[in-house]
């Protein structure tokens, strides 16, 4: 009996030495994972920083391209108008040139017709003017030879009377 007294104190300290030794490696093993939580949670707080910077970066570029787009709408549609504007100077100065170019063929018309009638006008007179100068030239010799018939009737009739 004694023996197995001692065999069960032996026992029942082995028991217990292995419970120690279980409770010294979960204590390890909780010791272990408590480092590596802190380990996680600094990466974790660390990831949570960056991600906070992240995300206003990310707001910072939103607002800085709804901005850009307001902006560039803004110059899409002045130079729409621009264009409009342009469209309509265009039309306009389109219409005032034909308006221009209809009165310009027709001064052009009616100084050709001018010319040809100025020219016609021109030959008129000039007919007229050789006309008479022929009338003038013929009057001219009808007279030379009145004058000379009267200078022989004249010098006949000194000579006879």
């Amino acid at each position: 009996p004694i023996k197995k007294m001692l065999q069960r104190g032996t026992d029942d300290w082995k028991v217990v030495i292995e419970w120690e030794e279980e409770q010294r490696q979960y204590g390890q093993r909780v010791g272990s994972l408590e480092d590596k939580l802190k380990a996680d949670e600094g990466r974790i707080e660390l990831a949570e920083k960056k991600d906070r910077a992240l995300l206003k970066l990310i707001r910072d570029l939103e607002t800085k391209h709804d901005n850009k787009v307001k902006e560039l709408e803004a110059k899409h549609d002045e130079s729409i108008a621009k264009i409009e504007a342009l469209t309509k100077a265009l039309d306009e100065f389109q219409t005032a040139q034909n308006s221009k170019n209809v009165e310009l063929k027709n001064d052009i018309e009616m100084g050709a017709a001018r010319e040809v009638v100025s020219r016609q006008a021109f030959r008129g007179y000039t007919d007229d003017l050789l006309n008479m100068y022929e009338r003038s030239a013929k009057a001219s010799e009808d007279l030379q030879k009145q004058v000379a018939s009267i200078k022989i009737n004249q010098t006949l009739q000194q000579n006879l009377g």
